[in-house]
């Protein structure tokens, strides 16, 4: 049966990218200091080592984004505080239109949209399998391990569903698909596709710098964190409103490759525009990999 074991030891994350102080890119020894493309920075969290024993890669997906990506904090950004809300929503609602596509597609995440369990009431874990809640009572909770719970207080919910209801903010039902309850983390690795010459690094002609820009994408991949990140209400297609994370502190690697964007700019983009190709490599604990629940998981997984 799909799902994580319960109970399972959750992977400690103990460093956060947005606790921490501004990303700091170093350029890799491959490139030509400030003169050339590509140029390649790297963020790592030195507590975490994709390879260690214990994690295993069961999804390898590549996300696209086109279009304007400003710094955090950019003076073009003021005093509009709303013009930030819905650059960053708009990148969250593009890769919300990718993700809806995998969690239909994916063998995996497809049962966990259409799968039914019955949930205690903090919606955090599932204590068996769809069955008839007439048929539910006291003995039979405290059989399934459910004790203090009522017949009132549990739910019958996919996974997907009780994702949405504990992640609600802001009118939306969010779905993260790397979170803490399917105890993932990832590497993201992100070619990004601009139109300033090389040099231009540390303030770029209207963008911002790359840090900033960074920190903008970060944001508008993970669970907003105040309605103030959120612009407008869900549309027709966005109940459940899918994101790549729960939050940027289950980001364990961040390589980030820029690149002159050769594409003509054509009418209506600005210059600042970028095309970013973000590949995400989600791994998670070997209990999981290996636990009964998880057994229909196989080599199909990587590279859906």
């Amino acid at each position: 049966m799909l799902g994580l074991p319960n109970p399972i030891a959750p992977i400690a994350v103990t460093a956060s990218l947005a606790k921490r102080p501004m990303l700091s890119f170093r350029p890799s020894e491959f490139s030509d200091k400030t003169t050339s493309y590509p140029y390649v920075y790297v963020e790592l969290v030195p507590e975490w080592d994709m390879e260690r024993d214990g994690l295993v890669t069961v999804m390898d997906i590549r996300l696209i984004y086109k279009g304007p990506l400003l710094a955090t904090g950019n003076d073009a950004l003021k005093p509009a505080a709303p013009n930030r809300a819905r650059e960053i929503h708009l990148i969250r609602r593009r890769i919300h239109e990718q993700l809806a596509v995998l969690w239909e597609k994916h063998p995996i995440l497809k049962a966990k949209r259409l799968t039914p369990f019955i949930w205690l009431s903090d919606l955090r874990r599932k204590i068996a399998i769809d069955i008839d809640l007439d048929l539910v009572d006291d003995r039979l909770l405290e059989t399934l391990g459910a004790k203090g719970e009522t017949k009132e207080s549990i739910q019958r919910l996919t996974e997907v569903e009780a994702l949405g209801k504990r992640f609600n903010r802001c009118g939306f039902n969010f779905v993260p698909l790397v979170n803490a309850d399917f105890n993932c983390v990832c590497a993201l690795d992100i070619l990004f596709l601009r139109r300033e010459d090389p040099g231009h690094l540390i303030t770029t002609l209207g963008g911002g710098d790359i840090d900033n820009r960074i920190k903008t994408l970060l944001d508008a991949l993970q669970i907003p964190q105040s309605c103030t990140q959120v612009d407008g209400t869900p549309g027709p297609d966005e109940t459940p409103f899918y994101t790549l994370l729960q939050d940027d502190g289950l980001v364990t690697d961040l390589k980030v490759t820029t690149d002159r964007l050769l594409q003509p700019l054509k009418h209506g983009e600005e210059q600042n525009n970028v095309v970013l190709i973000i590949q995400a490599h989600i791994k998670t604990s070997q209990a999981w990999f290996d636990s009964e629940e998880s057994e229909e998981c196989d080599t199909n997984v990587l590279g859906s």
